[in-house]
């Protein structure tokens, strides 16, 4: 899997406002996220990995309890043997729903926005 780019809002104190990582810009070689304490190093890296399985990695809360300022999203462009995803998610942490989807490089829809069917995609 390679990763083309990562958009988030709402996600933690430290990203109240949208942040976007093109990964497509960066060269070759070893990446370092460098940073004070607090600043959403790990919740940039964190949403990666919630962008696929619909949770933060080591973390025993829900989701639903990192979002901390309107409209939590998380959106993760990628690609796996050329082929070209992209799965944007939109949460609602006070209803605790979330909208997942995952569409091919061609914007079609591979999923209904449902959790088993998003899940079942990416594990077959």
């Amino acid at each position: 899997m390679k990763l083309l780019s990562l958009a988030l809002t709402g996600i933690s104190e430290a990203f109240p406002q949208p942040v976007a990582v093109d990964f497509e810009t960066l060269r070759p070689g070893l990446i370092a996220l460098v940073g004070e304490n607090g600043v959403g190093k790990s919740t940039l890296i964190n949403c990666i990995f919630a962008a696929l399985f619909r949770q933060l990695p080591g973390q025993k809360r829900s989701l639903y309890d990192f979002c901390t300022h309107p409209p939590p999203e998380i959106d993760l462009t990628f690609s796996v043997g050329g082929v070209t995803y992209r799965a944007p998610h939109k949460i609602n942490p006070q209803a605790r729903q979330m909208e997942t989807y995952l569409f091919d490089g061609e914007g079609k829809p591979l999923t209904s926005g449902k959790k088993d069917a998003f899940q079942g995609r990416l594990t077959n």
